[in-house]
Formats: C-alpha cells, structure tokens, sequence
C-alpha cells in the first residue's frame, strides 16, 4: 500500500489510526454513552456524579457549563488512557505545569475540579493516579466552553478610583500612567465632583481607591493614599494592593457548602 508523506500505510499504522473506533466500550456519541450508561451501572453512577459536581461549581462561579458537552471528551480521555499513543509526557510534564498555573491563579476552581476528577475515576473504577487525574483536568478546563476567560473576565477584573486634591488634570494624569503600567483587566475612572462625604464614600463601588490625601475609613474598600507625583514605589503598593484584592475575589465558600462566592473583607487605608 502507498505512503502518506513518507509513512507507509501498514496494518499498524491504520490500528493505531482507528484504534480507539475499534476498541469496546468507547463512545463517539451522546447517544452511544446512553447506551453505555443503560448497561454498564458504574458508568451512569459516574457521570451523574460528574454532571452534580459541575452543576454546583458552575452555580457557584457563575459562571454557565453544559456538562452533557464534556462527557464524551472526559469519558473517551479516561477510556484509552493506558494506550498508545497517549496524552502523557516524556520530559516536560504539560497538564501538571497546565494544572499549577490553574491552581496559582484559581485556586477553588482548581480544587473542585481535581477533586470532582479524582472522584470520577474511582466511580468508574480507574486506579488514583496523579498523572491521570492531571490529564482529565486539562482536558476539561479546553473543553467547558470560555471556562477560563470568564474566570479572568469575573475574577481577575478590578476597578480603581482616583482622587485628587489637586486640578482634575491631575487625577486624570494619574489615570493614564497607571492605564500605561497596570493589567488592562483593570478599569480605572477619577473622581471629578467638587462634593464629597462619607456617605459618598461608603456607596462608591471600587474595588480600590487611590487618593492623595487621607479618607475617613471606609467598610469595604481599601483606600492607597499616594504622593502627587507617581513614583515607582507607589506603583508597586498598588500592584501589591492589587494582587491581594484579585486574590480575595478568587476565594470561595468552603468546598462543603457550594452555595455563593464570599470575598475577603478589604477595607481601611494602606
């Protein structure tokens, strides 16, 4: 038989090729799983499981999942993962570099999927291997739709105030330099009313107020009180300030109790 690009065609090449269409078991199709999950009782008991793990967490987040579209990738990546060629590693070990990444950024969301992974192996009687469980993560953070760009569009978005006792044209100054050396995720406006209170203050919705002169404290926002001039130690106070605003917003409920997101308090001057 000819060659494809070089490669002849061999008995192996075209196993390998449809290897995972000939194996028993697999499903290609919603309809195929239906009738796995008819026969098989540990297969329904498990993607049940799977379908309730997502449900939770994707109320939680608020953020929108179809779990029917993830079963068959889930389901078909746990079938023939002890075959060749697999989605392991030989030396760079991707899904666990992949998962870490996660982890650093969203460490709650990391935690509800690995553990909903690991128990969906042991429904479907898999061994617990770290290796595996890795893999099926990856798998279903690229396959649950816009998963990560809505975490970082929720929950990597912040929004600062600038207020300054000088001219207006210097609040919004400040504005650009910071557009200039901030993340784009973060939105940032000026204060431009010549009247200002507490009761102003207290029903400002930011997540940080920058000003150059001392507030009245404040319930649940932080207020960075900065020099005129932006120097590169106020800078780095702001993306410390920052970091710990974004690492509160990634914060949840205890894993128990997947009823609604809780931030931590952040309030008073820095």
């Amino acid at each position: 038989m000819s060659g494809i690009n070089g490669i002849p065609i061999t008995t192996e090449y075209i196993y390998q090729i449809l290897y995972p269409y000939l194996k028993k078991g697999n499903a290609f199709s919603l309809k195929e799983l239906d009738k796995l999950r008819t026969r098989e009782n540990h297969i329904d008991t498990a993607l049940t499981h799977l379908t309730t793990s997502l449900t939770a967490l994707s109320k939680v987040i608020d953020i929108d999942v179809d779990p029917t579209s993830l079963m068959i990738p889930l389901y078909g990546t746990v079938h023939i993962e002890d075959d060749d060629p697999n989605g392991m590693y030989i030396l760079y070990n991707r899904n666990k570099m992949f998962n870490q990444a996660i982890n650093h950024q969203f460490p709650f969301v990391y935690r509800e999927l690995y553990e909903a992974m690991v128990e969906f192996r042991r429904l479907l009687k898999l061994e617990d291997n770290e290796d595996k469980v890795n893999y099926l993560v990856y798998i279903l953070f690229t396959n649950w739709e816009n998963l990560l760009l809505d975490l970082y569009t929720k929950y990597q978005h912040t929004s600062v105030l600038i207020l300054s006792d000088g001219h207006y044209s210097h609040a919004n100054m400040l504005k650009n330099l910071l557009s200039f050396e901030l993340s784009p995720n973060i939105r940032i406006d000026t204060y431009e009313s010549h009247l200002l209170s507490q009761e102003i203050l207290d029903e400002l919705d930011y997540d940080l107020i920058i000003s150059t002169f001392k507030l009245p404290p404040m319930t649940d926002t932080f207020n960075l009180v900065i020099k005129h001039y932006l120097s590169s130690k106020d800078i780095h106070r702001i993306e410390t300030v920052l970091n710990r605003i974004i690492k509160g917003k990634n914060s949840f409920d205890d894993a128990n109790n997947l009823e609604s997101p809780v931030t931590t308090p952040l309030k008073g001057e820095l």
